[in-house]
């Protein structure tokens, strides 16, 4: 074997050993949770892409950098750089957030370095991406027969997710790049490899896609369709000669196919009818939370704390229906990636943000990358109904995605890139050593958290002190450690802690236990505050209005101890259950207790 030739196959060997890397969080499984959050993952996560940037920086001082800097670059730097800007001048409340933003503009780097150092690496990139396909439908295909275990109990098949929607999100994202590559036939034997790859994950995730149940999944498969299937059969042409030759039936056509979508959206809204008026509600309190700061946003990590607030505020001031009252909940994330962004980064983000996107779609559609650009445009609809950045393979797979549409480089500053190169491994180096020392105190979280869902809060409360200064960013756990002191009767503990949680956190159970520690404590005002806001949150819920009338029998306020258990009663709670039953039932005694 010639030299060149040897040295070709080992930078092949480096490139698939980085892509490896790369997705190999992905492909992590989601049995070890806690709250939201996936520390397997993360410690996957913190150590690989280090790693891969480690190695592609070794790699560009043996080979020419061909690096050609973008419109895609540049809108991608300026919005990370907005990013962390946003993050410092609030406060800098979400450390875990800030160090795995640093590690994707690792990943985002490192995809970059390898399409300009090896010309076959968005090839063998998108190998892998489509056997992460078929290896995730696999995995789905053998929890839905019973062979692997789902990792949520409700669901009969996640793939290595927590849930089946981010699942089908992911398979309807890789569809059209899978489709893309079926559908162009392989010039040699040489590229039959890549050929078999994407038809597999093809066949697979149409396979899986149906079973899945995700609206936002299917029509995010078929748009990322279209420019793919639009290409192949080279209808721009068709269509235009034709409506060039019969003027007449364009009107009719334009009608039909206005008709045609509006069925298909009315099928779909009625699929679901309570899911879907609870996700138009999410966006209409979205856009409350976002007046707040419509230019710079709230913060990035401020969405679940900013939402909670906006919607109390909504169903205390303004006008709403009973439907709206039924369909509300407390989500961590809006279902609608832009109307967080906009919340959390106000307008200026979004527009980066718009801008890094459609200047990746562009490029990919300039340099006939047609599948990549599907699979862009599958991303952004299934953003647009629920929440893939919520979901670390899904963010991944998307700056993997914004990586490849950047177009081949056939010269470039080497050096600069290379000083670029090096000083980005040093900050992934950093941030990946304290996302492992995060990722060790969310082990010892699961640890204590074994006691806390036995009832045994002494010795917990203790625990849960040690690791508050490394885990106060997380909602969940500021909950289960004020509940903790309140349990043990330390109220002015609890209050601050609880207080701090609510900020970050759309959940009305912040503000019960906080009303039960006022309470406690003797300050009345206070807790009924705190049990209104509870309530106002998640109006359809019974406990905070239960609450609330114990309160008013306890200091005396008969008259309005009945308004509330009136109103407590007449309510239609969503789902009915013993404890439901029972506070049903203790409201009654109560008011037959009130004296006359």
């Amino acid at each position: 074997m010639k030299f060149t030739e040897r040295n070709r196959w080992f930078g092949y060997a480096l490139v698939m050993l980085c892509a490896t890397g790369i997705l190999l969080p992905v492909m992590t499984d989601d049995s070890l949770r806690i709250a939201t959050l996936n520390p397997r993952r993360l410690q996957v996560f913190a150590v690989c892409v280090p790693a891969v940037l480690a190695t592609v920086c070794i790699f560009s001082f043996f080979r020419p950098v061909r690096f050609r800097f973008t419109s895609t670059d540049g809108w991608t730097a300026a919005f990370i750089g907005y990013w962390f800007f946003r993050y410092f001048a609030t406060g800098g409340c979400c450390p875990t957030l800030a160090f795995v933003m640093i590690l994707l503009s690792g990943v985002y780097i490192s995809v970059r370095a390898m399409v300009s150092i090896e010309s076959r690496s968005r090839t063998i990139m998108f190998f892998f991406l489509c056997l992460t396909g078929m290896t995730e439908a696999i995995w789905g295909l053998g929890q839905l027969f019973g062979y692997l275990p789902s990792y949520h109990s409700l669901y009969p098949f996640t793939g290595s997710l927590f849930n089946p929607g981010p699942y089908s999100g992911m398979l309807a994202c890789l569809f059209p790049l899978a489709l893309g590559l079926s559908l162009r036939k392989p010039s040699s034997n040489k590229e039959q490899w890549i050929y078999y790859a994407g038809m597999g994950c093809a066949v697979a995730s149409v396979i899986l896609l149906p079973a899945g149940m995700s609206r936002s999944a299917w029509l995010a498969a078929l748009c990322g369709s279209v420019p793919v299937l639009w290409q192949y059969c080279s209808l721009t042409p068709v269509i235009r000669d034709f409506f060039r030759k019969k003027k007449r039936y364009l009107l009719p056509a334009v009608f039909l196919g206005l008709l045609l979508l509006g069925s298909c959206i009315a099928g779909i809204y009625m699929l679901k009818k309570d899911s879907a008026d609870g996700r138009l509600l999410m966006w209409k309190v979205s856009g409350i939370a976002f007046r707040e700061a419509p230019f710079t946003g709230q913060g990035p990590g401020s969405f679940a704390g900013a939402y909670g607030e906006a919607q109390a505020r909504y169903f205390r001031n303004e006008p709403h229906t009973a439907q709206e009252e039924y369909v509300a909940g407390c989500p961590a994330y809006g279902f609608n990636e832009y109307l967080q962004f906009a919340t959390e980064l106000g307008v200026t983000g979004l527009v980066l943000f718009a801008g890094m996107l459609l200047s990746a779609l562009k490029q990919a559609i300039r340099y006939r990358q047609t599948g990549l650009a599907g699979s862009l445009a599958a991303f952004s609809v299934f953003a647009f109904f629920s929440y893939p950045f919520g979901v670390l393979p899904l963010t991944l797979l998307f700056v993997v995605f914004i990586a490849l549409c950047s177009p081949p480089s056939v010269s470039g500053n080497s050096p600069m890139f290379r000083t670029v190169l090096v000083l980005l491994a040093a900050g992934c180096l950093y941030a990946g050593n304290e996302l492992s020392e995060k990722v060790q105190r969310l082990y010892a979280w699961k640890e204590e958290k074994r006691y806390f869902d036995m009832e045994i809060y002494e010795g917990t409360a203790d625990g849960y002190r040690s690791l508050y200064p490394a885990l106060r960013e997380f909602a969940p756990f500021l909950f289960e450690y004020g509940q903790c002191l309140a349990k043990t009767n330390q109220y002015k503990e609890s209050i601050p802690v609880l207080r701090e949680g609510a900020v970050k956190s759309s959940d009305p159970m912040f503000y019960n236990i906080i009303g039960k520690s006022e309470q406690a404590l003797g300050n009345y005002e206070a807790a009924e505050a705190a049990f209104r806001q509870a309530y106002h949150m998640v109006p359809h819920r019974l406990y905070p209005l239960y609450l609330l009338a114990e309160l008013y029998v306890t200091t005396g306020q008969y008259e309005k101890a009945k308004e509330v258990i009136r109103k407590a009663l007449a309510q239609k709670p969503k789902i009915m259950s013993p404890a439901i039953e029972e506070m049903q039932y203790k409201l009654k005694k109560l008011y037959e207790q009130i004296p006359s």
